[in-house]
């Protein structure tokens, strides 16, 4: 299924939209694409080829890219340490958390902290 997003039908589309909202609220939570299609009823591989259509991401990719966003207001509103931060956004591991983060914003958890505590957010929270 290879399809232009303009040629996903509105019924997919939906369920797309609501799996979002649904990640949007349960990031942290320990979730996965196969749990997810079963709970909205859509096939698996329809899920993973019209959530990248529709996102420019696989469902992993997004779900980190999600969790990191949720890190970086973390970062800059909290004290609490690296194993603590990786928890709260659904990292089960603080290593893993530092490598997507550095993947995702060139630099680790805390030089982020440190270059932007002092910056309006809406320099931060874009990227």
């Amino acid at each position: 299924m290879n399809l232009p997003q303009d040629e996903i039908d509105d019924e997919l589309r939906n369920i797309i939209t609501n799996i979002l909202r649904h990640i949007s609220v349960h990031y942290a939570e320990d979730i996965s694409s196969t749990e997810l299609a079963k709970k909205f009823h859509i096939k698996q591989s329809v899920f993973s080829a019209t959530f990248k259509k529709m996102t420019g991401k696989t469902f992993h990719e997004y779900l980190s890219y999600i969790r990191i966003c949720k890190a970086k207001m973390l970062l800059l509103n909290s004290e609490m340490n690296i194993s603590e931060f990786a928890a709260e956004v659904g990292f089960s591991r603080s290593n893993y958390f530092i490598k997507c983060f550095k993947q995702q914003m060139g630099v680790t958890p805390f030089s982020f902290k440190r270059t932007y505590k002092d910056l309006p957010a809406t320099v931060y929270v874009v990227s």
